[in-house]
């Protein structure tokens, strides 16, 4: 959308249920990353109106806001806001 890269992290139904594969500190890294030229970085967890963080994902928050990158969650009703974002209308400010 609008010229942005995405990568998303999907789970995968294994023998053992449902797994994000990862390695290293890869439990709870966030879903989306999107990168467009000129722009930061952004990580994006995406989570439903009234899902919540697990550990792991708040650790990366943590570490991410403390490193000045461009993080937030995503819900549902922000969906205005995230189309002004990409669109270049405005900036997303978590």
């Amino acid at each position: 959308m609008h010229g942005w890269k995405v990568s998303h992290f999907t789970r995968a139904l294994t023998k053992d249920g449902w797994r994000t594969p990862t390695i290293a500190d890869g439990s709870g890294f966030p879903d989306l990353v999107l990168v467009k030229k000129g722009h930061p970085v952004m990580f994006r967890e995406l989570k439903t109106a009234k899902g919540r963080l697990s550990l792991g994902q708040v650790t990366w928050q943590e570490s991410l806001l403390g490193a000045r990158a461009d993080y937030a969650v995503w819900r549902p009703g922000d969906w205005p806001e995230i189309e002004k974002q990409l669109s270049g209308e405005a900036t997303w400010l978590p």
